[in-house]
């Protein structure tokens, strides 16, 4: 894949030899199916035209990766076997780069790494935080450079696996595999119905003239903090509670009355996401008929029980979700992401996009610092 000459100049500058492979993954947002993915529910994001770039090149230091962050002009040089041994720094960005090259060590030609290093330059426009998944298309853009590179072959549900592997042992995030298989398997203007459960993906069509609003609350989260641990701990304790091995396999039974009895984080857990799990499958038949209204009114759904039940959102978002509801033109809003900040995303037919972007925008408080990242029509 071919990149723009400023990046292509800046690896050439900083590391005097031009990259050898080039790659870029996107970032993603979730149209419906949130904090099901590590209950093995349906997902349903799809990939927007914001991207991390990564170009490479191979260095005569044996082991050294330097990663250089154009965004945050910071470098980050250490041997890959010092960081694989090192105490894990979550929050750091160059866990989602020396750490993905970790979850694909193995993987390399025997000797590569005993007689090559690795010269990185990273370059992102996702915004970080902003719940569209930038640590994923990191991740999944230094796993296709690193294998151009070194000639290795991975299908897209392999580099999925390895990322979050990374996002597991280096960045310590306990995520899904959602972000990352939508980055990596999900085509250009398409959405992709991720099985969380059996790992497979059905591609969805989308409706034609359906635009997808992104607009960010100016609050940003950090998923390695103790929160989203928290839910994905209680789901999977209220499964264990109710002998199954994940919320998925209640989800063809009413919901058991024993769901109440649950302590108070398990039945907030199972009861958010055994709805969920049925919003998304609602969401694909609204999607198929082109059903634009009912697939709005599952988003407003949505948001109420991330809101509500899980209590993953925040002020800011629920502001920006309650004026864009009584945005004339809106078809459904709901905050996108893991929560406790980020975006909220907003449907709404392409010919008027763009007025109910700004006119969301122009109505919130001034302590609700919202801007518009992206509008997505699907072309």
């Amino acid at each position: 894949m071919t990149d723009d000459p400023a990046r292509t100049t800046a690896h050439t500058r900083r590391f005097d030899s031009a990259p050898s492979a080039i790659a870029r993954a996107p970032g993603r947002v979730n149209l419906i199916g949130e904090h099901i993915d590590y209950s093995g529910g349906v997902v349903l994001p799809l990939p927007v035209d914001l991207f991390a770039w990564v170009s490479v090149s191979a260095n005569a230091h044996p082991g050294l990766i330097r990663a250089h962050a154009l965004d945050l002009d910071e470098m980050s040089e250490q041997t890959l076997d010092a960081y694989m041994a090192a105490e894990p720094r979550p929050g750091d960005w160059a866990n989602y780069v020396h750490g993905t090259i970790a979850a694909l060590s193995d993987l390399l030609p025997g000797d590569w790494l005993a007689t090559h290093g690795i010269d990185l330059t990273l370059r992102c426009d996702i915004p970080a935080g902003a719940g569209l998944s930038s640590s994923a298309a990191i991740e999944v853009a230094t796993a296709r450079a690193i294998a151009a590179l070194t000639g290795i072959e991975l299908d897209p549900l392999e580099i999925a696996r390895r990322c979050q592997q990374a996002e597991h042992t280096y960045a310590r995030v306990p995520c899904g595999l959602m972000d990352q298989a939508a980055s990596s398997m999900a085509p250009r203007g398409k959405l992709l119905a991720f099985d969380c459960l059996d790992e497979t993906g059905q591609i969805i069509d989308r409706p034609a003239d359906l635009s997808l609003i992104l607009i960010d609350s100016g609050v940003r989260h950090a998923l390695s903090d103790s929160a989203y641990a928290e839910r994905r701990v209680a789901a999977e304790r209220a499964s264990q509670l109710l002998g199954v091995n994940n919320l998925r396999a209640l989800l063809d039974e009413n919901m058991p009355d024993r769901v109440e009895s649950l302590p108070k984080p398990e039945r907030a857990a199972a009861t958010h996401g055994l709805h969920e799990m049925r919003r998304v499958n609602a969401a694909i038949d609204c999607l198929r008929a082109v059903d634009l209204a009912g697939l709005g009114q599952l988003l407003n759904e949505s948001h109420a029980s991330l809101r509500d039940t899980l209590r993953v959102s925040c002020t800011e978002l629920d502001t920006i979700v309650d004026i864009a509801q009584h945005t004339p033109g809106v078809l459904g809003a709901r905050l996108t992401g893991a929560g406790f900040g980020g975006c909220v995303l907003l449907l709404a037919t392409t010919d008027r996009a763009s007025g109910i972007a700004e006119s969301v925008i122009a109505r919130c408080p001034d302590d609700v610092r919202a801007s518009l990242v992206l509008i997505d029509s699907g072309l």
